[in-house]
């Protein structure tokens, strides 16, 4: 069950009918959020009885991005308000990638890259945002196994190597761009005999003396920022800690 309150600013929750002010009960329920000012929320989820987290995924959909606010009756043949690129709660990606005895393979936002599924070394990488009206991108650093990072590489062009059994033990990502402060990263990434580590914020690095041997990232709207108490992905139970080796 999901509870939403306001913290800051003119906001009313408008339920479904018959629903209680504030209360996602279920899995497809909703509310709609009016903001008469500039404002806040917050939204925090209750996890399970026995205490082994909660699996919790929410939708922001901007209906207004406030354009036609000063103007108090639309004019009848006015287009429909549509929300801005950068209001949106993720961004497409392509990323692609390296890996050994696999070749190159590509993903989307929030696939992985190797993984649990397939514990294979990653040796290069490159990351291109999807959204051409959009001016974000991600920039890529990577270190091998001698320990030296690579110079930034732009986003869209390839960090690492191909076909030289030069798996990446290190890798920073940035965002960079006229709208990079609107939005934040979500990463998570497995090195080689060790557990799986997330990270998020503008700036990540995940760093280690083993293989990266799985990634996944997504590119969220900086305004979806997680609350304390809250989740939006899946937090693992206290006895559920894996620890990932190579394929045999």
């Amino acid at each position: 069950m999901g509870h939403v309150t306001v913290a800051e600013g003119d906001l009313d929750l408008v339920p479904a009918p018959g629903r209680a002010i504030g209360t996602l009960e279920s899995p497809g329920h909703a509310l709609v959020i009016v903001a008469h000012t500039a404002g806040a929320f917050v939204l925090q989820v209750d996890g399970p009885l026995n205490g082994r987290g909660a699996d919790a995924t929410f939708t922001l959909d901007i209906l207004d991005d406030g354009a036609d606010a000063a103007s108090p009756v639309a004019a009848p043949s006015a287009a429909k308000p549509v929300a801005r690129a950068d209001d949106r709660a993720s961004l497409p990606l392509a990323i692609l990638a390296h890996v050994s005895r696999r070749g190159d393979v590509t993903a989307e936002a929030g696939e992985w890259i190797a993984g649990p599924a397939d514990i294979l070394p990653i040796e290069g990488l490159s990351i291109t945002t999807h959204q051409p009206d959009v001016t974000v991108s991600i920039r890529v650093q990577t270190a091998q196994s001698q320990g030296q990072w690579s110079r930034w590489h732009r986003g869209g062009e390839f960090a690492g190597s191909r076909q030289r059994a030069e798996a990446i033990t290190a890798l920073g990502l940035s965002l960079h761009g006229d709208a990079a402060s609107k939005f934040r990263m979500e990463a998570e990434a497995i090195h080689l005999g060790a557990a799986s580590r997330t990270a998020e914020g503008a700036e990540l690095e995940f760093f280690g003396s083993d293989p990266i041997v799985g990634f996944r990232l997504q590119l969220k709207n900086a305004i979806m920022k997680r609350i304390p108490g809250s989740t939006t992905s899946r937090t693992p139970a206290a006895d559920g800690l894996r620890i990932f080796r190579a394929r045999q």
